[in-house]
């Protein structure tokens, strides 16, 4: 994953409570094998945004976007092959371009609200998918705190590797 990158999973369940629960991975994998959920349908959407490159697969579909023009945004999701159904489906947003950001991330936080899906940060923590709701996610993330301060963010790295 680039530095620039903010990476959220999507969890099918309303089982569990936004903002600030912890989950696993485990319990996300769970919850997408008692949510069958037919992929044809979101993958459709996402390709209006995101172009499929030559190395996704009918078992793993992926997304990428042009890194050349700070659009390194990527998607992918799992699939059951014997089904069709999402087994697992995890985006990243890059931050490099405020407008595009704003704009993939808005439109994958739709696909996941029009399902009454939510989503999970790289900290595991639950949220709506909804900009407003994660905004202190985003701000705490490692991914605003390189584009911002990066040699603040860099020196904290060292300390923290200094450290173990």
């Amino acid at each position: 994953m680039a530095i620039w990158q903010y990476s959220l999973r999507v969890l099918p369940s309303h089982k569990h409570q936004p903002n600030h629960q912890l989950i696993s991975n485990e319990d996300i994998a769970e919850a997408w094998a008692s949510s069958p959920v037919f992929v044809a349908p979101i993958a459709e959407r996402i390709d209006l945004l995101l172009p499929r490159p030559d190395w996704s697969t009918p078992d793993f579909l992926q997304w990428k976007g042009d890194d050349e023009q700070n659009e390194d945004h990527d998607c992918w999701i799992s699939v059951a092959l014997q089904d069709q159904t999402i087994q697992g489906f995890s985006f990243r947003t890059d931050f490099r371009d405020l407008t595009k950001a704003r704009y993939f991330l808005s439109a994958m936080l739709k696909i996941c609200e029009e399902r009454m899906w939510l989503v999970v940060d790289a900290e595991g923590y639950v949220w709506q998918p909804e900009l407003a709701s994660l905004l202190p996610s985003i701000e705490q993330s490692s991914t605003i705190r390189f584009l911002t301060a990066p040699y603040e963010f860099l020196q904290q790295a060292l300390k923290e590797q200094n450290r173990e």
